[in-house]
């Protein structure tokens, strides 16, 4: 994708048939027909509109590239349509079931009227609540320079796939309204030529104040309107309702906190149904300590430990149908973990220990973890490492560079989980500084980033150690219930805890004062 040509935005909404597999297919489709997919938005299921008796939709937007003018972009999306098997025959029903729907909904900042045929913006796109939270979340995404020969052959268009209709005809109708430098909405010419990426900022700021104005991230976590993670075999995966509690199953001699309890299968099995019961939504399997200092293991030490285990809880009807994250920083491990019945990676190097690991977790299709950390957990606690200017500012450069380099090894931004790493190359002061600024550690990444899930551990970690006076990790249980409450918060989605009870009942709290908070 060149940063240098205009962009555009497509929506893709699907309700039927391998909804997933149908969107995945559709994006892939668009750049074999000369439109480059450069951005997409989160993964948002959402009730069906207008026909009521069928699945839900399953929504996402994307800023493309295209050199296509807007009736030939139109032709190429139904094209892309019709391969996917959508009926546009004359016997499909208005608003009915299709397996994909691709929308234009802004093109450039232009206003195109081509009878009933097409029109953009879209005319109903400030009724979809569908349809504005995830442009909302590509507001302020991309860059553009006219500085290029291709940037002049390059268009910015704005287009929309949803289960509601399609363009041809569903899209019809005048649109007279365009979004002036203010914000305000003002006449707009048919067809008028012109556009350019700062026009379709406009649209897209305008989204994004729309989205905001009517509740924002409020409305998210219900049925009506949630954002899904695609969890592998298990399928899509609502996150937003409540705080979700990953529980660790260390099966390690040398954990800083519980090494060497749950080593053995059986012990393992045992600790994660216990954990199950005590309300953990997801089980974390780790056969490599990641305290400072620790030894490293080879991937071939790692997988002995940890594909038993995996292979152990598939048969345990308390497991078998729970997210199982494998923690490893190794391709190989997380390849064969996922074979074996893991539905996420947990990487705590964000694939600086493994250059293989964003490309192995692209072809995965599972959830990716990325955490923060410099170096290695053997020196991740040198001065070298731990010494920041800002470290809010730091980290979320830093997690900036690490997505971005997994997005563009094939993870689409709807996998992604962000963790900030407590404890990993941060000091006493970084950790609690973190601690109290995720609110502005998320308004400093960019778009889509700022909107991601974020993983938070700060369970029985050496700073809550050194503010309780707590020697032993495992006293830190309390203190690890009140950092808990404060991710929350401060916007966490999921929190990694050894204490599932404890943790699950601080969440629970949190959750419900955090409706209020401004």
């Amino acid at each position: 994708m060149h940063l240098q040509c205009e962009l555009s935005a497509a929506l893709f909404p699907l309700a039927q048939g391998d909804r997933l597999g149908n969107l995945l297919a559709a994006v892939r489709a668009l750049s074999d027909a000369d439109i480059q997919v450069r951005q997409l938005s989160r993964l948002y299921e959402s009730a069906p509109a207008y026909v009521t008796d069928q699945p839900p939709f399953l929504n996402a937007a994307a800023l493309v590239d295209t050199a296509l003018p807007p009736l030939d972009l139109l032709r190429r999306l139904k094209e892309v349509e019709a391969s996917l098997g959508r009926n546009l025959g004359p016997s499909a029903q208005r608003w009915g079931p299709r397996p994909i729907d691709l929308d234009i909904v802004f093109f450039e900042g232009q206003t195109v009227t081509e009878g009933e045929t097409l029109v953009v913006p879209h005319p109903r796109w400030q009724e979809r609540d569908f349809v504005k939270a995830p442009l909302a979340d590509l507001c302020g995404g991309g860059s553009s320079s006219s500085s290029s020969e291709g940037a002049a052959k390059q268009r910015p268009v704005v287009a929309a796939a949803a289960a509601v209709g399609d363009n041809a005809g569903n899209n019809g109708g005048s649109s007279e309204e365009e979004e002036d430098e203010d914000g305000s909405l003002s006449s707009g010419s048919s067809s008028r030529a012109g556009g350019d990426y700062s026009g379709l900022q406009r649209h897209l700021r305008l989204a994004a104040r729309l989205w905001q104005e009517a509740g924002g991230e409020r409305q998210l976590g219900t049925p009506d309107l949630e954002c899904v993670l695609p969890m592998g075999r298990l399928g899509l995966w609502p996150y937003q309702r409540r705080t979700q509690i990953m529980g660790i199953l260390n099966i390690t001699p040398d954990s800083f906190s519980d090494g060497g309890r749950h080593a053995g299968v059986a012990a393992a099995v045992r600790h994660a149904k216990a954990m199950a019961a005590a309300g953990a939504d997801i089980i974390d399997i780790g056969g490599q300590s990641t305290r400072p200092g620790s030894d490293l293991l080879t991937a071939e030490q790692e997988a002995a430990r940890v594909l038993p285990v995996i292979q152990a809880l598939m048969q345990e009807e308390e497991t078998a149908r729970m997210p199982l994250s494998i923690d490893t920083f190794y391709a190989d491990v997380a390849a064969a973990a996922v074979e074996a019945g893991a539905t996420m990676v947990n990487d705590v190097s964000g694939g600086t220990m493994d250059p293989r690991m964003h490309r192995q977790v692209a072809e995965l299709g599972v959830p990716y973890v990325l955490m923060h950390m410099r170096g290695t957990p053997q020196d991740m606690q040198h001065r070298r490492h731990t010494a920041y200017s800002d470290v809010i500012a730091d980290v979320a450069a830093e997690l900036t560079q690490a997505a971005s380099a997994a997005i563009a090894a094939g993870i689409e931004p709807w996998r992604l989980v962000l963790d900030p790493g407590l404890g990993f190359a941060k000091t006493h002061d970084g950790n609690v500084a973190l601690l109290a600024g995720l609110p502005a550690l998320r308004a400093a990444l960019p778009p889509p980033l700022a909107h991601l899930p974020q993983l938070l551990g700060p369970s029985r970690k050496g700073f809550l150690g050194r503010l309780t006076g707590r020697q032993v990790a495992a006293e830190r249980d309390w203190a690890t219930a009140a950092a808990a409450a404060l991710c929350v918060a401060g916007g966490a989605n999921i929190i990694r805890a050894h204490n599932v009870e404890a943790v699950r009942d601080a969440c629970r709290v949190a959750d419900a004062a955090r409706r209020f908070l401004p």
